[in-house]
């Protein structure tokens, strides 16, 4: 489950996996970031690969 956002210079993405409790919050002050691609690449390096 996943959200986006943001606001002039700005993005936002929280990414949670309910069944994992696990949840990624990325925040920038550039407008244009990939978030979906950066919170997912975290969630790689973060969680074990039998979580992902």
């Amino acid at each position: 489950m996943g959200h986006g956002g943001g606001i002039e210079g700005f993005a936002t993405r929280i990414d949670r996996d309910l069944e994992d409790r696990a949840t990624v919050i990325v925040l920038s002050n550039v407008e244009s970031s990939p978030m979906p691609e950066i919170t997912r690449d975290l969630a790689a390096i973060l969680l074990p690969p039998a979580v992902r």
